[in-house]
């Protein structure tokens, strides 16, 4: 491959310009359309809005078996990759950002934007491989009769079991692990480039695995607060996002992780009381 001489930097940055204006567009119009296919009740069948205002309401009703056809496991597949596009996608757009620059950098791919796109995919992909897991929980919970109208487990004990995991795992070496590679992008763009379009594609599933390893236990808190709940998804997008970006990482997801176990405890504490 012939890698072509490189601009200088008062030439390159309109052009790096360029890239970023069509890939934050890109990114936006995706997080957009999370959003109002959610609010538009991702064909649950409930405002989420309601879900949301008269949450309590939804909760105390615990849904009755119901044989799932292809089309209703179609449907929730797609609200959980839907919900994690919502969720993840904020956290991701840094480094998407710069392997777009890296790649106009190397002069590597004609279409910059195509490489993107096979990055963001390859991360995606990781996620859509998440949703189908979470599908097959919700599943499992709703022939069991153990989810809410609200779109909740419907034992108390449980869900504080789910907050109690969900804020242990903080804590957790690979959890650690995994937030260090994101919290440094540039860092992280450098140690795992991978040339090519197959490349960006690796580069995307590893990225996805690795986001993934970070807070896979933070999304299932959807089970507990609500997979419809709009504060509960803006929450855990707006954490997530703060987690990884923030200097103080580190200190964030321990004191996090103390939170959640607490509430948890406390949680299952007064679910079992007489």
């Amino acid at each position: 491959m012939t890698v072509l001489p490189l601009p200088d930097n008062e030439a390159a940055e309109p052009v790096l310009k360029k890239d970023r204006v069509v890939i934050l567009t890109a990114l936006c119009t995706m997080f957009v359309a999370s959003w109002a296919y959610l609010m538009s009740g991702a064909g649950m069948g409930h405002s989420p809005i309601d879900m949301t205002v008269l949450f309590s309401k939804f909760a105390s009703v615990v849904m009755k078996p119901v044989a799932w056809t292809p089309l209703t496991a179609i449907s929730v597949a797609v609200m959980w990759l839907v919900l994690t596009v919502a969720i993840v996608v904020p956290a991701a757009a840094p480094i998407v950002l710069l392997h777009a620059a890296e790649n106009r950098k190397r002069r590597e791919p004609v279409n910059v934007s195509v490489f993107c796109g096979l990055f963001l995919s390859g991360y995606l992909a990781i996620w859509g491989l998440f949703s189908l897991a979470a599908t097959a929980v919700q599943w499992t919970l709703e022939q069991a009769a153990l989810m809410t109208q609200a779109l909740t487990v419907a034992d108390a004990r449980i869900a504080g079991g789910v907050f109690i995991a969900a804020g242990l795992y903080q804590f957790a070496g690979v959890k650690q692990a995994s937030l260090k590679h994101i919290r440094h992008p540039d860092k992280y763009i450098f140690n795992e480039w991978k040339d090519g379009a197959v490349g960006a594609l690796r580069m995307g599933v590893n990225l996805g695995s690795t986001l993934l390893g970070s807070c896979w236990l933070l999304v299932a808190l959807l089970f507990a607060g609500g997979m419809l709940n709009v504060l509960w998804i803006a929450g855990l997008a707006g954490y997530i996002l703060l987690e990884n970006l923030s200097g103080h990482g580190r200190v964030v997801s321990i004191m996090f992780g103390c939170a959640l176990t607490c509430w948890g405890i406390f949680v299952v504490v007064m679910a079992i009381q007489p």
